[in-house]
C-alpha cells in the first residue's frame, strides 16, 4: 500500500468510525494514525477509545503494552 492509498484507507475507516460503525476495520498498525485523524477532528472520546482497544489494561488483564524506556533500569533489583 502506498502513502496515497494508506492515507485514503485510514480517512475511508475513520469516517466509518465517525458513524459508529466499522470497528472491524481496526487493527494495531492502523489504530496510532486513527487517533492522530481523531484527535485533529475534535473527536476527542473517539480517540480515547482507540487508545483504549489498542491498550486494553483491565483489572484482572495484564497490560499489553510496552513497559516504558527505563522499566528495568527503575524496578529492577540489581
Amino acid at each position: 500500500m502506498n502513502h496515497d492509498e494508506h492515507v485514503q484507507h485510514i480517512e475511508d475507516v475513520y469516517r466509518q468510525l465517525v458513524k459508529g460503525v466499522g470497528r472491524e476495520r481496526v487493527t494495531e498498525a492502523n489504530a496510532p494514525a486513527l487517533i492522530r485523524r481523531s484527535e485533529q477532528d475534535g473527536h476527542h472520546v473517539l480517540a480515547e477509545e482507540l487508545r483504549e482497544w489498542l491498550n486494553p489494561a483491565k483489572p484482572g488483564r495484564p497490560a499489553t503494552g510496552a513497559p516504558t524506556r527505563g522499566f528495568n533500569k527503575d524496578n529492577a533489583k540489581h
